[in-house]
């Protein structure tokens, strides 16, 4: 298996430090958002609540989606140490 040792910055270790603890605050703020924000916007139409459901879910799933590479370098620094 090839290894290969870089040298990160300080001013990039500290970044990836504070989105780490910033990590779970966001997704759970993220999830809630985004079902609220979804379902908010489908109120108004005249859909079953199973399609407003699903949308809303589709949209939290998009958001952990989106902040995985947060929670894949959280576990990589992990391992590291």
């Amino acid at each position: 298996m090839l290894q290969v040792d870089t040298v990160v910055p300080p001013m990039l270790q500290l970044f990836f430090k504070l989105s780490i603890q910033i990590k779970g605050p966001i997704s759970r703020f993220g999830d809630t958002a985004a079902n609220a924000g979804v379902l908010a916007l489908l109120a108004p139409y005249d859909l079953p609540v199973a399609l407003k459901t699903g949308a809303a879910s589709a949209a939290a799933g998009g958001w952990r989606i989106f902040i995985m590479p947060i929670d894949a370098l959280k576990t990589t620094l992990q391992v590291k140490k």
